[in-house]
């Protein structure tokens, strides 16, 4: 059933992916680079649409080809067995395929945050600073002398003025023992790296019709 709508949808990639299991020695090198991993190259994906891939033989390909790939991989490694496929466990394929999301519509910070920070920066500030073009938070102003905690609480204040509180979704995740004063609801790369998270969750908004009190 599912090959057959694969098919149907001309995703030839798709196809072989779902017969072959992903045991494909150029996609394993291809997704093996650490350019996956880092937290820059979000933002350099989202906000680039004219971004290409080198090789090791000069060879290139665009980004929103190797995205369309994602997909599929990403719902198998959500769905299968095994810890990893194509050498990468499933929250890196949830933080690969998030880019081509990014790229189509505006992200949510709290969807933008579940990607990046599944990811690696050198600076624990660059965490923040990554974000701040994909999510357009210009009022922020990147400063690597400050407390890292003032940075993170500063991205959340800037996002809620904005009407954006879709940070909150990792608030009950965080630990109110061990953080210091003001950040007991604010999340880190911590928090969201210690997530487990699948592919083919989503989160929906659902209104809750009106109920009679009834008293006793």
């Amino acid at each position: 059933m599912g090959f057959r709508a694969l098919e149907h949808a001309g995703d030839t990639h798709g196809m072989y992916l779902f017969a072959s299991q992903g045991s494909n020695k150029a996609l394993h090198m291809l997704f093996s680079s650490r350019w996956w991993t880092r937290v820059w190259t979000f933002q350099e994906a989202v906000l680039n649409r004219i971004t290409f891939l080198v090789g090791e033989k000069e060879e290139t390909i665009p980004i929103s080809d190797v995205l369309r790939i994602s997909h599929p991989i990403s719902r198998r490694a959500a769905t299968q067995k095994k810890d990893n496929l194509l050498g990468q466990l499933s929250s890196f394929w949830d933080s690969v395929h998030s880019m081509s999301n990014a790229m189509k519509v505006s992200m949510p910070l709290g969807t933008a945050i579940s990607s990046a920070w599944k990811r690696q920066s050198a600076v624990t500030h660059d965490m923040v600073y990554s974000l701040l073009g994909v999510r357009r938070l210009e009022t922020i102003t990147s400063g690597y002398r400050l407390p890292v905690e003032k940075v993170f609480a500063d991205l959340v204040d800037k996002a809620s003025l904005k009407g954006n509180f879709s940070w909150l979704r990792w608030s009950h995740l965080v630990d109110r023992d061990a953080t210091c004063e003001g950040m007991s609801m604010v999340p880190v790369p911590a928090t969201v790296l210690a997530t487990p998270a699948s592919a083919i969750t989503k989160w929906r908004s659902v209104e809750v019709p009106e109920t009679s009190v009834v008293r006793g």
